[in-house]
């Protein structure tokens, strides 16, 4: 049996994964043909994101792995939340050395 993932580090690791990849296709050219390589990033980045986002994410994160539905403002409040953690993603990347 596997699942529900009870670990609640899980769905940031999910979420890393998921803003890493958009982040890399976002840079790229629309015709590039070549392989997607993805270099590890590590999860320092999220310390950019404001502490609001971060809360929002991480109680959406417990209810689901409660299995407890959202309701519509809260889906809202959680693409808001998404939207500022690509953002954060982005202003990482672009000022890292």
């Amino acid at each position: 049996t596997f699942g529900p993932v009870q670990d609640s580090q899980f769905g940031y690791v999910v979420l890393g994964r998921a803003v890493d990849h958009w982040w890399h296709i976002s840079q790229r050219n629309h015709a590039g043909r070549e392989l997607l390589d993805l270099e590890p990033a590590d999860h320092h980045w999220l310390e950019q994101l404001d502490r609001s986002s971060r809360q929002i994410i991480q109680q959406v994160f417990d209810k689901r792995r409660k299995r407890r539905p959202l309701d519509d403002r809260q889906r809202q409040k959680f693409i808001t939340a998404i939207e500022q953690s690509m953002a954060a993603y982005d202003h990482w990347r672009l000022n890292r050395t």
